[in-house]
């Protein structure tokens, strides 16, 4: 199935939020933007507006009807981000422009109650 086919099968009014800590990629602007458009998901961006703003304007990238919660550190972004997901704030938790480490750091983190226990397996 296709993902646009997806989309057309959902129910009217499921609509899910994503929350993305520092945003202020290109790539995941664009890919932001056109969500957005296509009313597919709302988005809630953490980290500094203007920075996230700036990559917007310069790629022509519309997000204004995103929400913006101000965060300068990345590691407290990451925390944020999954915390609104625990609260049930945000459906969805998509990797930004930070570093992996922080961002796993914070989906494992007990606190957040977002992996049951059990559900990840090593070698």
């Amino acid at each position: 199935m296709k993902l646009s086919d997806f989309i057309k099968k959902r129910p009217a009014g499921d609509r899910k939020t994503a929350v993305v800590p520092f945003a202020n990629d290109p790539d995941i602007i664009q890919c932001i933007s056109k969500a957005i458009k296509e009313e597919i998901a709302d988005f809630i961006l953490i980290g500094e507006k203007e920075k996230i703003c700036k990559v917007a304007d310069e790629h022509n990238a519309d997000i204004k009807d995103a929400e913006f919660i101000k965060e300068t550190d990345e590691i407290n972004a990451c925390d944020r981000a999954a915390a609104l997901v625990r609260e049930g704030k945000a459906h969805v938790l998509i990797k930004g422009l930070v570093q992996s480490k922080n961002f796993i750091r914070s989906i494992l983190n007990k606190e957040n109650k977002l992996i049951e226990p059990g559900n990840i397996a090593s070698c």
